[in-house]
């Protein structure tokens, strides 16, 4: 009777804390539940549980030979009220000297940035790129590009595919992109 007594008081005590995992971090809801260490040992080193940091916070602006300065500006501004850092996504020939340069211009404005070149088919490369980056928050293109123009019109079409984030098209002349910045 009494270990009957002990198990009914245990799962009601359980019901009473039936919404822990709602409300507690890890460590408590493991205390809970009575898994873990009662040595002082979080209960997250025991069963091998971690907090991982979350991935930072991604913002990809496409870039092509033409240009895409006026994308390449909002993209900026966008990382900085966001606090996020820069895809550059590199399709077709590519002037490394002029890449190097923009690199430099982003870092001395504080955004952390990477530079990626994609392969042929290109709107097959940015759509592969999209799909296996989970902290992307949008792509900014500029409206012009021929690339992308053929991503939304006709790949993801015929696929019957959409892109699982915003993508944002710029366009018109920039009052002051990268080539008026990076001539001061």
């Amino acid at each position: 009777m009494k270990k009957l007594t002990d198990d009914l008081k245990h799962l009601l005590a359980g019901l009473a804390s039936q919404d822990a995992g709602e409300f507690l971090p890890i460590e408590q809801k493991m205390r809970v539940i009575r898994i873990g260490s009662t040595s002082g040992e979080p209960a997250a080193a025991v069963t091998g549980i971690q907090n991982p940091l979350p991935a930072p916070r991604r913002i990809a602006v496409i870039i092509s030979q033409c240009g895409a300065d006026e994308a390449l500006t909002y993209a900026l501004e966008a990382c900085r009220r966001l606090d996020a850092q820069l895809d550059l996504l590199y399709h077709g020939p590519s002037d490394t000297t002029r890449a190097a340069e923009l690199e430099a211009w982003l870092h001395r404005a504080g955004v952390a940035c990477r530079r990626i070149d994609l392969s042929d088919p290109v709107a097959a490369g940015i759509e592969d790129y999209v799909y296996n980056h989970l902290s992307l928050v949008y792509l900014v293109a500029a409206a012009d590009d021929p690339v992308v123009k053929r991503l939304v019109e006709e790949t993801l079409p015929a696929c019957r595919k959409r892109l699982p984030l915003p993508l944002v098209l710029i366009e018109g002349k920039p009052a002051e992109g990268f080539a008026a910045a990076a001539a001061l």
